[in-house]
């Protein structure tokens, strides 16, 4: 035992601690029973948190197809008169789109304005220049000046106009043309005129003993690219905006124009994306069918498995397996009538999963659409199935709720608790035993010692009586 030391047998001749080994084998199978029923629970509880996940799984994709927006999904294609109209605009969707033909040509692209200082051989040495440069956002009532000092090279001054980017709205960065061809450029952060700068005509900013930002007269700029607007076309009009990523144009689109080419025609077709709303609602009943697969096979137990499943005769499993059947197979009624899944082409087979036949599907959406978008969503009319799903699983799946499938985990971890407190207790006891039987051998051993002196003192004695007679 920890902190003493036996020597079992050492005068009796008897291996008593083998036979406390096997006194406390004996006595442990109360824990082993204890530990068995523990193993069974922990099953249980896997078998259950498993099927959580797969709850929270359909629960994910219902909370998705409870919403209109979930149906309001579109495709964009795009013609172009000539060559490849991806080479020209990149049309995208959200759900505000509507199903509609638009026709357009790009005419121009927007640009940001773009200065260019003169020509320095190096960056880094200083520029012997003083003075201040004076640059502001256009339409600014006021210059941010920007002081330069003799000791300042091309880098030094390029931060310290960064320096001051979100009230001028410029960036300055450095490009080398050749090997001794550094210059500074100022480009503005957003395309279009209304998001220009302005560079004043300071010495600092001219050609002579300056950066040459303007010429030595200040009548010309060293503008390398002007600020512009972009131009749709679209049906004869002109639409201009300041940014060539366009969302305001066509509703529910966004426009990223790439090139413009004023005598190509772009056709732009948004239609319902059908594919990918029954992809969506596929997924759903593929989810569903995971979790319904699982039910029945914890559900059923032939006899010649090894083991049966975990969870067979949980009467939860049936509880649930049934609530989530009553909550698909109802139906959802508005304007006084009443649509169930069937009608749509979603049916379950003799294992109690679902089929869908997609041609079927795909046919409702093109000519019932509304119906089978009610038959999911939630509508102030209406609580279509995946909103009832979502709702349900939602509040089985809570651990704060009181629903039967967290509640039932919850149970199965108490039960645990208990299990482990209770073999703890036991093994503590069975420690005090260990080590009260230890100590009643120990002192058997003691006695038999004192009992082979005693005869060893007696023959000893009866030895010299026999000397002396």
């Amino acid at each position: 035992m920890p902190g003493t030391i036996y020597i079992s047998g050492l005068y009796s001749g008897i291996d008593w601690s083998q036979m406390i080994d096997q006194i406390m084998q004996i006595e442990h199978k109360q824990v082993d029973i204890l530990e068995d029923q523990k193993q069974v629970y922990q099953n249980r509880l896997s078998a259950w948190q498993e099927l959580n996940t797969k709850l929270l799984n359909v629960k994910t994709q219902a909370e998705d197809l409870s919403s209109v927006d979930a149906f309001n999904v579109f495709s964009a294609n795009l013609v172009a008169s000539s060559g490849s109209a991806e080479d020209f605009v990149i049309a995208t969707t959200n759900t505000d789109a509507t199903v509609g033909v638009y026709q357009f040509t790009i005419k121009q692209l927007a640009y940001a304005k773009v200065d260019s200082s003169k020509s320095f051989t190096s960056s880094s040495d200083a520029l012997n220049l003083s003075g201040t440069l004076e640059i502001k956002a256009t339409g600014a009532a006021d210059w941010t000046d920007i002081t330069i000092d003799t000791t300042d090279s091309l880098t030094t001054i390029r931060n310290k106009i960064n320096e001051h980017t979100e009230e001028t709205g410029i960036i300055a960065s450095i490009v080398q043309y050749a090997e001794d061809d550094y210059r500074l450029i100022l480009t503005a952060q957003e395309t279009g005129t209304a998001n220009a700068f302005e560079v004043g005509q300071t010495d600092i900013a001219k050609t002579t003993n300056g950066l040459g930002f303007w010429d030595d007269a200040g009548t010309t700029e060293n503008t390398v690219q002007s600020a512009q607007n972009a131009i749709i076309n679209i049906y004869g009009e002109d639409a201009e905006r300041g940014s060539n990523t366009i969302t305001d144009l066509i509703p529910g689109v966004t426009l990223d124009l790439l090139k413009a080419d004023e005598n190509i025609t772009i056709t732009l077709t948004v239609e319902r994306d059908i594919g990918q709303i029954v992809d969506n609602i596929q997924d759903l009943f593929n989810r569903l069918n995971e979790v319904f697969t699982y039910i029945n096979e914890q559900s059923s137990y032939s006899g010649t498995e090894e083991s049966a499943p975990p969870l067979i005769g949980d009467s939860n499993l049936l509880f649930l397996r049934n609530d989530l059947k009553n909550r698909i197979s109802e139906g959802v009624s508005w304007d006084s009538t009443t649509h169930y899944l069937f009608e749509i082409g979603i049916t379950t087979d003799e294992d109690g999963l679902y089929t869908i036949d997609e041609d079927e599907l795909r046919e409702s959406l093109t000519n019932n659409f509304e119906t089978v978008r009610n038959l999911f969503v939630e509508t102030e009319n209406s609580t279509g199935v995946a909103a009832k799903l979502n709702e349900f699983l939602d509040f089985i799946t809570d651990e704060y709720a009181d629903g039967y499938v967290q509640g039932r985990m919850d149970e199965l971890e108490e039960n645990i608790d208990n299990i482990d407190d209770r073999i703890e207790e036991m093994e503590t006891r069975l420690e005090r035993k260990r080590e009260q039987l230890y100590q009643q051998f120990s002192a058997l051993e003691t006695y038999i010692a004192q009992m082979q002196q005693m005869q060893q003192w007696l023959t000893q004695q009866l030895g010299y009586l026999s000397k002396g007679g």
